[in-house]
């Protein structure tokens, strides 16, 4: 006898939807979340034109709302992160961090993705002292202070005009020659004078003593260094897909994501 007839492996909008829809339908189900439930949308800051919320909705509120109705439904949602999954013939099993076992007939993976690293000095020992993956969550904290940001794309640019709410100048570091957000956010972002933008520049070092107090800023172009104070550094270099776990039990394309058959979407396990 299986301990749940499913184990969905990530509490996000994926994970939540699929174990209230298979609850609701009378299975044993357990969700297990490493970190947060709500996941990514709890650093969202609004949604608009969701068919239940037409005057738009905050990632936060939206977040609660599926946790609720998931609750709701009989689904069980525990912390876990899982390190381990191994197939049987008509069985799975899932290891936790704490050794927590848990056998089922099937495994959902919805583990979603995490923030790449720049693998920079101080990112490391800066982490919630400065350096910030979270500005829906942190931006009030700096108020009147300077923030770097590490990234132009379209999180980039919406974090640095949510962060110019609150800081007193926000710098994004771009290593390309221009911003790779859409055009509706880079017009706001040359709309707003307390944004600034370093362009063929990457991060080299983070630097400081109880918290972050200073960044160095390479030019690509001739190799120059220079030193630039700020209070805080975010880090939108992208996402890699939280799949480590799964190596070795079912295969991985090259960019860490679950491999499918491209006929039917089906995994080899």
């Amino acid at each position: 006898m299986f301990d749940q007839d499913v184990v969905i492996i990530g509490g996000g909008p994926a994970g939540l939807a699929a174990g209230t829809l298979l609850s609701n339908r009378g299975l044993r189900v357990l969700l297990l979340e490493k970190e947060n439930f709500g996941g990514y949308l709890k650093k969202v800051e609004r949604f608009n034109g969701h068919p239940d919320y037409p005057a738009g909705v905050s990632g936060p509120e939206l977040a609660e709302k599926l946790i609720e109705q998931a609750a709701a439904g009989g689904l069980q949602m525990i912390y876990g992160v899982a390190v381990e999954i191994e197939s049987y013939a008509s069985c799975k099993s899932v290891t936790c961090a704490d050794g927590k076992n848990y056998t089922a007939s099937a495994v959902i993976i919805a583990g979603g993705r995490q923030p790449k690293k720049l693998g920079v000095p101080g990112e490391a020992e800066f982490l919630n002292r400065g350096v910030i993956h979270c500005v829906l969550c942190d931006a009030g904290l700096y108020h009147g202070m300077t923030v770097a940001i590490c990234g132009g794309g379209n999180t980039g640019v919406s974090d640095a005009l949510l962060m110019a709410r609150h800081a007193a100048r926000v710098i994004v570091i771009e290593r390309g020659n221009a911003l790779s957000a859409i055009d509706k956010l880079r017009e706001l972002a040359a709309g707003n004078p307390k944004l600034e933008c370093l362009y063929g520049s990457t991060i080299e070092r983070i630097m400081g003593d109880q918290a972050v107090e200073a960044i160095e800023v390479k030019n690509l172009a001739d190799g120059e260094i220079a030193t630039v104070p700020v209070d805080g550094v975010v880090i939108d270099v992208g996402y890699i897909p939280d799949t480590a776990y799964l190596e070795g039990v079912i295969p991985l394309d090259a960019s860490a994501r679950v491999a499918v058959n491209e006929s039917n979407l089906q995994s080899k396990v």
